[in-house]
């Protein structure tokens, strides 16, 4: 597509302040690797030591003053910008010329861009210097898949592509569902992004028996990556932005980030692809079994639970009242308790109220279960943050349901 001078002049800037901040970002990279490597190579006690570490938590401190004045400095200008030049293209009294539309709009994409660029930065930065943190959950992959499906399924009807989610009925995923679903995005946008219309994108997922991983594989029929640009793929500091099959361009900083955020998952992401035979990404998260605590002073009601539960591929403990519940759960660090109310030495409500005020026992779910149907006692239990609250006899077609919402 031909550009117009003005156009030309955007896109130049645009590139040229997109290697000014990648070069930042590198440089820094390069200095607190090269102090951190000094640093564990000093003897223990040794003044160089002493001096390595001053130098790295310099470099640490000119690192963080970085992002904020990208998160300060940089944004906001460019949002006041992007909305002025939205209430240019919107204004209805001084209609604009179409060659002006064109323009404006090159302007407006440019900026939207540049905001994405900064935006991958930060996030880049903030993950590795552990000031992103992980909020764990587990979660169904194959539901995820169809929720980003949903998202940005109109980039794909646009292009002419189909997007099929082959992700198998409860796939079980642990990890903090924002940033999952951010890697999930990205792969299936550049997927999209590098195939041409009539072509299909497919999500599929498998198990790994042998490294006890999930896996969850985004394939596409487009044009490939050669060997020598694979090597390059999850590199922050290497220019990756490579113009779609329609023109569509990028910041180059998605997939860094997605290694990233799959590093902190303690997975990966891999690739397999040939120049023009498409590629295939995958997703590797280690495999995660839930870990449910019962308590109920009735041992048979206890065996009715796990009977149900044994179908889930779950780890189970017992307990037969609050007060013994407490100490399991310091041991065990259950992800799920399913408590019953009524209970001597320590009932479900005061086990419930440990449980949520205690900090280092945040995020453990509780679900609550009893005989008494009242609304006072309903009320009561999600006022001390119980996730849910099932009635005796249990349902089995009610109760598992609210199982899978919390533990798949």
């Amino acid at each position: 597509m031909n550009t117009s001078p003005p156009q030309d002049a955007l896109q130049g800037a645009f590139h040229h302040a997109q290697q000014q901040l990648m070069g930042i970002m590198e440089q820094l990279k390069e200095n607190t690797s090269t102090l951190l490597q000094a640093q564990q190579q000093a003897p223990s006690g040794d003044e160089e030591l002493r001096k390595a570490m001053e130098k790295a938590q310099e470099a640490t401190k000119m690192k963080d003053k970085f992002v904020s004045l990208v998160a300060h400095d940089l944004k906001s200008p460019l949002g006041a910008m992007l909305g002025l030049l939205e209430l240019l293209n919107s204004d209805t009294n001084h209609p604009l010329l179409p060659e002006q539309r064109e323009l404006l709009h090159f302007a407006m994409q440019s900026g939207e861009q540049m905001v994405k660029l900064i935006k991958n930065l930060l996030d880049i930065s903030r993950l590795q210097s552990g000031k992103i943190t992980l909020d764990p959950q587990f979660m169904d992959g194959q539901i995820l898949v169809k929720d980003i499906i949903t998202r940005i399924g109109h980039l794909a009807d646009r292009k002419g592509i189909t997007l099929i989610n082959n992700v198998a009925q409860h796939t079980r995923l642990r990890g903090d569902r924002h940033l999952l679903a951010e890697v999930v995005q990205n792969l299936l946008t550049n997927a999209i992004k590098f195939s041409h219309s009539g072509q299909v994108v497919r999500v599929e997922s498998s198990y790994d028996s042998v490294n006890e991983e999930i896996l969850l594989h985004i394939s596409d029929d487009g044009v490939g990556i050669s060997p020598d640009e694979q090597e390059k793929l999850f590199r922050v500091e290497e220019k990756n932005s490579t113009e779609g099959t329609a023109g569509e361009r990028g910041t180059g900083f998605g997939l860094p980030f997605s290694q990233d955020i799959m590093l902190a998952h303690q997975g990966k992401l891999s690739v397999t692809s040939e120049s023009g035979r498409g590629s295939r990404f995958t997703m590797h998260l280690p495999q995660a079994k839930p870990r449910i605590l019962l308590v109920d002073d009735l041992r048979t009601a206890r065996l009715m639970f796990r009977s149900i539960l044994s179908s889930l591929n779950v780890e189970i403990q017992e307990a037969g009242d609050g007060r013994e519940a407490l100490s399991t759960i310091e041991k065990f660090q259950p992800h799920l308790v399913i408590s019953d109310i009524i209970m001597p030495e320590m009932d479900g409500f005061e086990l419930l109220s440990h449980v949520k005020s205690n900090p280092s026992m945040k995020g453990i779910h509780v679900i609550m279960v009893t005989t008494d149907e009242s609304i006072e006692t309903r009320e009561l239990a999600f006022a001390l943050g119980a996730e849910d609250f099932v009635t005796k006899p249990v349902i089995l077609c009610d109760f598992m349901p609210r199982i899978r919402r919390l533990v798949v």
